[in-house]
């Protein structure tokens, strides 16, 4: 869940159910463009793929192998489907932010599954159930997905002298800071005595069974790289305001260095 995308919608729900109470003849929901940009800002972060600059008749974004990607998001229980697309990723938003894939493969495999039952299936924009996008899903080869930015970040990382934790929290954790980096901050003391609160150093520590145990050492940080979510280089400590070393998210665009 990316704070500013989470922030952002609750602001606008608060306003739609605002605008819903004063004048009830009338019904404001969440959809249109909004929705589907979101559901784009959404899959450039989460996906190997970027969205188009300029929008396309069929598609929204191309993979870093060339593939080329229609997105479709929406917070019901259908989404839409129009021209057949090379491949279609499907997402359910939810108001707090977060989302959950609902198809991600080929379009052709949406497009065979209706065509028989639907007319015009494949030329008209049309709605179709999640429950049926997520059985179809359920039958795309894993070559034939598009994969995920951070394919290793469920990974089990083990800590120096018991605990564990994923690259996927620590993203997780990077994000609701409003910040894509975290310094490392690794110092031999008590975690009380810790000066660097902010820190990897500090976040692991309280993960690990025993806290007063520097963790955020050169294995770690080396499982950390090997997963393709981090960059280690400089970034500007929160805590002193000095340039330190610390590990930057390699797909994050929306947050810059705070």
């Amino acid at each position: 869940m990316h704070p500013v995308i989470a922030a952002g919608l609750a602001k606008i729900i608060a306003a739609i159910t605002e605008m819903n109470a004063a004048f009830p003849h009338r019904k404001f929901t969440m959809d249109g463009r909004l929705v589907g940009d979101i559901g784009e800002i959404v899959a450039e972060l989460e996906y190997d793929l970027t969205a188009d600059k300029v929008s396309r008749s069929v598609h929204d974004a191309v993979t870093s192998d060339g593939r080329h990607v229609q997105v479709k998001a929406g917070f019901g229980e259908t989404l839409t489907f129009g021209k057949v697309p090379e491949y279609y990723l499907g997402l359910k938003l939810f108001p707090d932010g977060s989302h959950r894939e609902i198809y991600n493969g080929p379009g052709h495999i949406i497009y065979e599954h209706f065509k028989k039952t639907r007319q015009n299936f494949g030329e008209n924009l049309q709605s179709v159930s999640q429950a049926t996008l997520m059985r179809l899903s359920e039958t795309v080869p894993d070559d034939q997905r598009i994969k995920k930015r951070f394919a290793l970040c469920d990974k089990r990382i083990d800590l120096r002298g018991g605990g564990y934790f994923t690259a996927a929290q620590l993203v997780e954790h990077i994000l609701a800071t409003g910040r894509n980096y975290i310094t490392q901050g690794q110092q031999v003391c008590n975690l009380e005595q810790h000066t660097k609160p902010n820190s990897l150093d500090v976040w692991l520590r309280k993960l690990a069974a025993n806290p007063n145990t520097k963790q955020a050492d050169s294995v770690v940080i080396g499982h950390l790289l090997e997963t393709g979510a981090f960059q280690y280089g400089p970034v500007t400590c929160p805590d002193s305001g000095h340039s330190v070393k610390g590990l930057r998210l390699t797909s994050e665009q929306s947050v810059g260095d705070r």
